[in-house]
């Protein structure tokens, strides 16, 4: 549905935005845990992987859909917005 909403370029350009969104909140978190706790092992990782893109593309498609509320596995409603969090 998000390709349909936003084109085909558009929303390859917002995976790649995904992409490198979360590799550098990725980097930074791991330099701050670096600098501020010594922890050095996260700055030798090398992947991060396609988890946060498919999160971010989730979180796109629930704020952008026109429903108000989702159902939660058919046990409860949830709205929209916290539909990625829940």
């Amino acid at each position: 549905l998000l390709e349909k909403q936003f084109g085909t370029l558009w929303h390859g350009l917002t995976i790649l935005w995904a992409i490198l969104l979360t590799s550098f909140t990725y980097s930074l978190v791991s330099m701050i845990l670096y600098l501020v706790l010594g922890l050095e092992d996260l700055m030798y990782q090398h992947a991060v992987g396609f988890s946060g893109v498919i999160f971010h593309l989730s979180v796109l498609e629930s704020n952008l859909t026109p429903h108000r509320s989702r159902s939660l596995f058919g046990f409860m409603t949830v709205p929209s917005v916290a539909y990625p969090w829940a």
